[in-house]
């Protein structure tokens, strides 16, 4: 594996060299397009890699009811299929589909992406412009909700004292779904005034650089975060 990507860099080096004598500009054109491709068959999140498969499905059920290719997607088909999933898509959803057609086409080389048209990114900004319902946020849970969501829990289970520590961490840590649960024990620094939570990777980021949040001591014991988790 390492000999191999060494050997893709040198053959990048030798094509784009100032010193050769001769530069091949379609075997370097070829070794970009391979990087590329890399870069993007790397693992996304879970979450986002499987609304994606959700998303180009949808967009291959739409082509094969119009008589449309889907891998490669004419612009005409895209344009047709946009238009008529802003009818009844969130505009949040619409460029995420967007996102994942892109993506799909990005992933093929030597194939041309119809996201890239510029009459297609023209129709797309007219659309956003034109759909202009609001977003449906999530709603967010308040401490009232919280008082009455831990009391319905049997704590005289060990999945009970489980569960009441991990609602009440995520709520004082404002912690996603997803870092919560992927969570270790090495992830957690117990400490006098309160804990320490390195999350490793999140939505926000990709590249898994890593962030500590920290969780101080509550002053009533059932509902302190650190003391149900202890």
């Amino acid at each position: 594996m390492g000999e191999g990507r060494r050997e893709g860099e040198m053959e990048i080096a030798q094509a784009a060299s100032p010193d050769a004598t001769t530069i091949d500009v379609r075997a370097y054109e070829d070794q970009l397009r391979k990087a590329e491709h890399e870069r993007l068959t790397k693992d996304i999140s879970g979450l986002t890699k499987k609304a994606y498969q959700e998303d180009w499905k949808d967009f291959e059920q739409f082509c094969e009811a119009r008589g449309y290719t889907a891998l490669p997607a004419s612009v005409d088909a895209l344009k047709e299929y946009c238009v008529d999933r802003a009818k009844k898509l969130a505009k949040s959803t619409l460029n995420r589909r967007v996102s994942a057609i892109s993506r799909k086409h990005k992933e093929q080389p030597n194939i041309l992406n119809p996201v890239r048209d510029s009459t297609f990114r023209l129709l797309l900004s007219g659309i956003r412009r034109g759909n202009r319902t609001p977003q449906v946020q999530k709603k967010a849970l308040l401490v009232a909700d919280l008082v009455e969501i831990l009391g319905q829990i049997d704590t005289d289970t060990p999945q009970g004292l489980r569960d009441r520590a991990l609602l009440l961490i995520g709520f004082a840590g404002a912690l996603r779904r997803s870092e919560l649960v992927a969570l270790d024990r090495d992830d957690i620094q117990i400490r006098q005034e309160g804990i320490v939570i390195t999350i490793r990777h999140s939505k926000m980021d990709q590249e898994s650089r890593g962030q500590e949040v920290a969780i101080p001591r509550g002053r009533r014991p059932s509902t302190c975060p650190v003391s149900n988790l202890e």
